[in-house]
This record gives structure tokens, sequence and C-alpha cells, in this order.
């Protein structure tokens, strides 16, 4: 009867053992397995913008031709380095070269033309000083006369009363009669001498008023003859192309004997070579629309060449773009609003190795932040929820037991979408805890508001995480220690 009794009660024990086994195995079947770490404080977080683009010289100039002709000599080859005022091309000269000789013998006539009118000139303006003489001696003498003449008359009425009173002889009254008579022609003489001289005087003005517009004008010619003489020359000079500064000639686009052409209109010249100042290089870059905001001149960046995969080469952010780069042709796709847009970086090499060659493929991580002693997670633990908030857009979680119902609250609720992550508790439930974050870096993101530190919250897999709900059951299935 004993040994009945503690069967029965042995029984009954394994049956409520196993009814817990069993339970306990359904519970934790219903749990969603995620992998979770620990949040964790890291000494430092770089945040990187990450861009390509190409190697250029900070300078180089195109050489193209101002004159059209046959290049008869080339003096360098691709890859030659240059100094400044070296020749690199010369054009056939033999048209400019006639005409600068046509034009300075054009200029020596003109010279000539115009001495030889200074002269006459200068003769004129002496034959005037001396007529213009003659005319005040001229007036002089008729001034004189007129005196003369007024005395005369003077001394004549005179004579002639005292001949009515028979006080002086016939041959005195005569006299004085036939001395009037000759100062009276000699005034009459003196006027015409006088009028004469005026004329002539005016006539000489003129003249020369006429030869010294003709100066003038051969003047305006000599003007002419040196502008055209300086055209030519200009033209021949420009028949020896020099180089306009030192480097190294980084394309060579044309051979001896080609003809160089020049632009007309929009129609761009022969680029006959490049040359590139090789001393300080750039990398041109394009940054997307959503990193361009970060960047800054002033920052750091390491740049990586493709042909140069082993030797990082630091940087420094020189020129930001403040407009979209144009596509090719300039015109935007129509219809298309969501086309991406780029913008131009540029970046300067601090120490750029040697074999650096314009055009090479290159890749740019620019520093856009770092902060010290930061608390970070993994991006991909980081969710978007529309959730429900207060007035004051604090989250408000749902109440406990109500599962998926509505939920009841007295206070003023909306919508809103706030960046969170889920922390397992130690009721092994996942809820939502809503984060401000900060800068990210790599793979992680800076939590600036939110977490405390040592918080195990979930980090995978991304489906789960998509669907993940709060007060979740979970089961950690691995954890990773920072």
């Amino acid at each position: 009867m004993r040994n009945k009794k503690w069967l029965w009660m042995g029984g009954a024990a394994a049956g409520v053992v196993l009814v817990v086994v069993v339970s306990v195995t359904a519970l934790r079947s219903k749990r969603t397995a995620v992998q979770a770490e620990r949040v964790t404080r890291k000494d430092s977080l770089v945040s990187l913008v990450t861009a390509s683009g190409e190697i250029r010289p900070k300078k180089y100039v195109d050489i193209s031709s101002n004159i059209m002709g046959r290049i008869v000599a080339l003096a360098v080859k691709e890859g030659d380095s240059v100094r400044e005022g070296d020749l690199l091309v010369r054009i056939d000269s033999a048209q400019s070269e006639a005409e600068t000789r046509a034009s300075e013998g054009q200029l020596q006539a003109a010279l000539a033309d115009a001495q030889g009118q200074q002269f006459q000139i200068a003769t004129a303006e002496a034959n005037y000083q001396r007529d213009q003489a003659s005319l005040e001696v001229a007036e002089a003498e008729l001034v004189q006369v007129q005196s003369n003449l007024k005395q005369a008359r003077n001394t004549f009425a005179r004579v002639q009363q005292l001949h009515e009173e028979n006080l002086v002889s016939r041959e005195e009254y005569e006299r004085a009669q036939t001395q009037v008579n000759a100062l009276q022609a000699q005034l009459e003489a003196s006027r015409s001498r006088v009028a004469q001289m005026e004329a002539q005087v005016k006539v000489m003005q003129t003249g020369i008023e006429h030869m010294k517009a003709l100066h003038q004008a051969a003047l305006g010619r000599v003007s002419q003859a040196r502008a055209y003489l300086a055209r030519s020359r200009d033209m021949l000079g420009k028949t020896v192309i020099t180089a306009p500064l030192s480097g190294v000639i980084t394309s060579l686009n044309i051979q001896e004997g080609e003809i160089a052409i020049i632009g007309v209109q929009n129609q761009p010249g022969t680029v006959l070579m490049t040359i590139a100042d090789m001393g300080v290089i750039e990398t041109e870059l394009k940054v997307d629309e959503t990193d361009i905001v970060n960047v800054k001149v002033g920052q750091k960046a390491k740049v990586t060449v493709d042909a140069l995969p082993d030797q990082p080469i630091d940087a420094t952010v020189t020129e930001v773009g403040s407009s979209a780069i144009a596509p090719p042709g300039g015109v935007r796709s129509p219809g298309v609003a969501q086309e991406a847009r780029d913008f131009k970086a540029v970046v300067q090499l601090l120490r750029p190795p040697a074999g650096l060659r314009p055009g090479l493929s290159a890749t740019a991580e620019i520093i856009t932040a770092t902060k010290k002693n930061v608390l970070a997670i993994p991006q991909q633990a980081l969710v978007k929820r529309e959730v429900s908030v207060d007035q004051k857009d604090r989250y408000l979680p749902p109440p406990e037991g109500k599962g998926k119902a509505a939920q009841a609250s007295d206070v003023k609720q909306k919508k809103k979408e706030l960046d969170g992550v889920f922390v397992i508790g130690k009721d092994r439930y996942a809820r939502l805890r809503p984060v401000k974050t900060g800068i990210v870096g790599g793979m992680e993101v800076e939590i600036l508001e939110g977490l405390q530190g040592r918080e195990q919250i979930v980090t995978g897999d991304y489906k789960t995480l998509r669907k993940l709900e709060e007060r979740t059951p979970v089961k950690v299935e691995s954890s990773k220690k920072k």
C-alpha cells in the first residue's frame, strides 16, 4: 500500500515537471529570434564622406594658336618638362614677315610725308612772320605820312593867307602847295601798300591753316601705319609659341607639318597641347547631394588613387561647389524630378607621390566630424517607427497588457515618426526606446540622448528588425561583445 502511494506521488510530480517543461518550451517557441549586443562607448568616432573623382593639376593651360598656319617646328614631346618662355611651336611666318615689311614701308612713307608738310608749315610761318613785320612797318609809315600831310596842310593854309596879303612870294606859296600834293600822293601809296600787305598776310594765314590740316591728316596716316605695323609684328610674334608657365607637357595633340586652326565664333580652335604645373595637385570630386552639406573648406581627407592603391595621400578640402554639376549636354531630363545630383568638391594633395598624372581615377574620404568618448551603436540597430507622442513629442508606449489593442490614455496623442532602438529588458521583452542621434562613423552612429550605456539592444537581423514591434518577446541567438 505504501509503495503504491509513493508511486502515485512520483507520477504526479513527473506530470507537473512535464507540464512545466512543455509550457516553457511553448513560450520559448513563441519568442522572436534576434541578434543583440551591449551599448558601449568608443574612444573616438569619425564621420566620413566618400566621393570619387580624378587627379588634376591646380594650374594648367591649354595651348592654342592665334593664327592659322602650318607648323614648321615642334620643339617638345609629351611628358617633357618645360620652363616659362621655352620654345614650344613655330608656325610658318613667310606671310607675316611680308606683311610686316609692307607695314614698315608704309610707316616710313607716312613719316616722310608728315615731315615734309611740317617743313612747309615752318617755312610758311617764317614767311608769315616776315610779312606781318612788313605790314607793321607799312602801317607805321602810313601813320607817319598822315601826320606829315596834316602838318603840311596847316603850313599851306598859313602860307596861303600870307600870300593873299602879299606878305610871301608866289614861289613860296607854290612850294607849300606842292609839298601838300606830294604828301597826299605818298599817303595814297602807303594806304595801297598796307592794303596789299594785309591781303598777303591773310592769304598766308589761310595757307598755313590749310597746311596744318593736311599735316594732321598726315599724322593720322602715321598713326594708322604704326598700328598696322604693330599688328603685323604681333601676328609675326604669334608664329612663335612659348610656354606661359613652367610645367609638364601632359598632352600633345599635333604633329610637325599639320595646320593649326584658330577658333571662329562658337567653334573652338585646335588645342595644340596642355601644360600642367604638377607642383600643386588636386582631386576634383563628385559629392552626392545628401553629403555635400557636411563638407566644408579646410576639412582633412585621405585620397586613394586607383593606380596607387597602397599609397593613401593626405589632402585638404580647398573648394566646395554651391550649385549642382550640370549633366552632359547641360540639360536635365524632363520629368525626372528624383534624378540624383552631384556637387563639386576639390581637395588639394599635401604630399603627392611621384608618378601622378592628370586624369587618374581617385577616391577621397573626407573627415567631416570627429568625436571622442562617444556612445555608439551599429547603424542597423537604428529603426524608424511611427508612434504616439504627447504634445511635447514624448513617446507614449502602449499600456501594459493591451497588446495590439487601441491605446487608452487621458493624454492627448498624435502620431510622429521617431528614431529609436529596441532595448531587451530583464523579462526578455523588446521595448522601443526613442533616441537622438549625432554623427555617423563607418557602420556606427552616435547616440546623444536615450541610452546610458550597457543596455542590450537588438541589432539584427534586418528582416526581423523591420517587423519588430513594442514588447515583443525575444530570444537572443548571438551576442556580440564590444
